[in-house]
């Protein structure tokens, strides 16, 4: 959804002539274009059992105020403040006025480069969103997201591109930090002639100190989207070293999707994230899903946000059909249903994790505003009390308010 915006034109003469300067050349006058926005989000959501066996029951909330300037062409700048708490956590302003949960979100510079703007470089803190988000995303689900620091340049424009990029995760000279921490890759994305693009790229994980890696993920994805028939494919294999043990693990994911009648799309998915065969073999054999957005793949329920950890190294397969209805311009419905298995059973006696179902409906009430809800139940099998994760069944909802301006 686009949000509204207030624009503002200065030009910089009139701007100059408020501060008393006096001009007695001819000079050439940019207009300066500052963007102002944001967004409020609270979100209720339940959870039985919660993060601590019991049922949890909580409303948090997402602020945001963004601006955006461009001094002068080809030059831009974008700040966007972030306050992120959860109701009840202060009981009033009058004993709590620090704003610790208030943080710069994003803030960075935008240079064009090259001749007819060819490339774009962009420095400071930032959201990244490669393709599906499968390995790298913004994780905007979470009300805090995720954002890095570091340099990113953006180049060739029409059907495809290339994404380079080099982000400081944790640097040793910081406070409460002991390890140099970078994440580096190079995305690119090639438009094909009879449609879809096919998306190439390397990642690199860099950590020196307590735990150190020299990581590499590889990979190809092709994706195409139809009137009727979409279709993704794509593969990554992991190598180097991963806190000290050979890397070697790899990951295959697979959609096929039809659009019925134009208001009903099915989905069929697969995913394979490869697991160790034997515990303590000596080798980090589990797929790393890095900075991902595994809420958008593995169930709402968020049973699979850090990979290897909560499969306990054993990989995992997930089984999906997917329903999405659009009935009308405002309304939206989804229905998905998960089946979870381990990709490594090794010496337990059921690899059979459990299966999910989620449901969500959205309304668009207003340009600007909308309200989303929904519910999963998971069906709690063996696999998952092997491992220690989820010893019963689960139930999740949540309702939230999205107004952006």
């Amino acid at each position: 959804m686009r949000a509204k915006r207030q624009i503002w034109t200065i030009p910089s003469a009139l701007a100059f002539g408020l501060v008393g300067l006096t001009v007695t050349e001819p000079v050439t006058v940019y207009a300066q274009e500052l963007t102002i926005g944001g967004q409020l989000r609270p979100r209720y959501e339940t959870k039985d059992p919660g993060s601590t066996d019991g049922r949890e029951a909580f409303t948090s909330m997402r602020s945001r105020l963004h601006v955006a300037a461009e001094p002068e062409r080809g030059v831009r700048v974008f700040l966007q403040l972030q306050d992120v708490r959860v109701w009840g956590e202060e009981e009033s302003t009058l004993g709590d006025f620090s704003a610790e949960n208030l943080d710069l979100h994003q803030g960075y510079a935008e240079i064009d480069v090259g001749a007819e703007n060819a490339a774009r470089v962009r420095v400071g803190r930032q959201e990244v969103r490669l393709a599906g988000e499968r390995l790298v995303g913004a994780v905007d689900w979470t009300q805090q997201g995720r954002s890095f620091n570091g340099v990113r340049a953006l180049l060739g424009p029409g059907r495809g591109g290339v994404d380079l990029f080099g982000f400081k995760l944790r640097d040793s000279t910081a406070p409460d930090s002991d390890d140099d921490v970078a994440f580096l890759g190079a995305y690119a994305v090639v438009g094909l002639p009879v449609g879809g693009t096919v998306d190439l790229y390397g990642l690199y994980n860099r950590e020196r100190g307590t735990s150190p890696s020299d990581q590499g993920t590889f990979g190809a994805r092709w994706e195409r989207a139809g009137p009727e028939w979409n279709h993704r494919i794509e593969a990554s294999y992991q190598t180097g070293t991963r806190r000290g043990l050979d890397a070697d693990a790899y990951m295959v994911g697979a959609r096929l999707g039809r659009v019925v009648n134009g208001l009903v799309t099915v989905s069929l998915w697969y995913d394979y994230l490869s697991g160790e065969r034997r515990s303590g073999e000596g080798r980090a054999g589990t797929f790393d899903t890095l900075f991902a957005t595994n809420h958008k793949y593995y169930g709402h329920a968020d049973l699979f946000l850090d990979i290897p950890l909560h499969t306990a190294g054993r990989g995992l397969q997930n089984y999906a059909i997917k329903l999405f209805l659009s009935p009308s311009d405002v309304v939206t419905a989804g229905l998905d249903l998960h089946a979870f298995r381990m990709a490594e059973v090794g010496d337990l006696d059921t690899g059979r994790l459990g299966e999910e179902i989620d449901f969500t409906i959205g309304y668009q009430y207003t340009p600007s505003l909308s309200v989303t809800g929904g519910a999963s139940y998971v069906f709690q099998q063996e696999g998952w009390a092997r491992i220690d994760r989820l010893h019963r069944d689960l139930l999740f909802g949540f309702l939230m308010l999205d107004v952006q301006f």
